[in-house]
């Protein structure tokens, strides 16, 4: 069920098992929104397809599970680094669990024409679809004082594409080790990448 409230507490919900293309559900939220006066520009082609979207409850349900056990996870590695974390939050562009947390090194950055300074950061998040997979990537990417560091069993460093590391969700889901293989290589990573991202 997808849920529109608004802060007065007016709702409108639209059950995912109504076989509604993403056109048709977007075009749903679009009009609730204007119902409740939020009017804008709206780029279309971010939901536009007229396939069928088949609901499985049975996929939303192990879907749900996973987002909960790898919440509890990062809140958990959260508490422990401790200095200043962001929110644990689920991001729209990958749908991927994550948060991220900032050092006290300011890292030169830009953007077309505009400079600017940007804390050092490390995140570490679960990307639900397809090979799912756990990540934590520093930035910036040391790549000549992090490849060196080995990571606990099944994690790796990647480099192709993006700079970062990977523990396949496969390799610890349902495992009665699996939450703590999860906490260490979490650990591995942020105390490997930690002093990079420091003064």
């Amino acid at each position: 069920m997808v849920v529109f409230e608004t802060s007065s507490g007016a709702t409108r919900s639209f059950p995912m098992n109504a076989g509604l293309t993403a056109t048709e559900m977007g075009d749903a939220l679009i009009a609730a929104a204007a119902e409740f006066g939020l009017i804008g520009d709206y780029d279309r082609s971010k939901f536009e397809n007229d396939d069928a979207r088949p609901y499985d409850a049975d996929d939303a349900l192990g879907l749900f599970q996973a987002l909960v056990t790898a919440h509890g996870l990062l809140a958990i590695h959260r508490s422990r680094i401790g200095g200043n974390a962001g929110p644990i939050q689920l991001w729209p562009h990958g749908f991927d669990l994550a948060f991220e947390w900032f050092g006290t090194r300011m890292v030169a950055t830009s953007d077309m024409a505009e400079s600017s300074e940007a804390p050092a950061q490390i995140n570490l998040g679960l990307y639900p679809a397809g090979d799912a997979y756990f990540y934590s990537n520093p930035w910036p990417f040391d790549a000549g004082s992090l490849l060196d560091i080995e990571l606990p069993d099944g994690a790796a460093w990647y480099t192709d594409g993006w700079e970062g590391s990977m523990l396949a969700y496969a390799d610890v889901a349902g495992a009665p080790d699996g939450p703590e293989r999860v906490l260490a290589y979490a650990r591995a990573v942020f105390d490997a990448a930690e002093p990079g991202l420091t003064d």
